[in-house]
């Protein structure tokens, strides 16, 4: 699995972080810290983000776990 699957999927997707946000109902520095691992965000917040970018929140939430740690 590559390093960050959140912004591979972004990025993949043709989405900055801005626009991802917005789909989300978040703000694009949330975005941003989720990606760099300095924030996990709430489970609400991931199952947006997924929800958003067509992945599955449980494969999500266990790489940021595995990444965290």
């Amino acid at each position: 699995m590559n390093r960050n699957i959140i912004i591979d999927a972004r990025k993949r997707q043709g989405l900055t972080q801005e626009d991802l946000a917005r789909r989300c109902g978040v703000t694009g520095a949330l975005i941003s810290r989720i990606e760099r691992g300095s924030r996990t965000g709430s489970i609400d917040t991931v199952s947006k983000i997924c929800g958003a970018l067509g992945l599955d929140v449980a494969q999500v939430v266990a790489h940021l776990t595995k990444t965290k740690g």
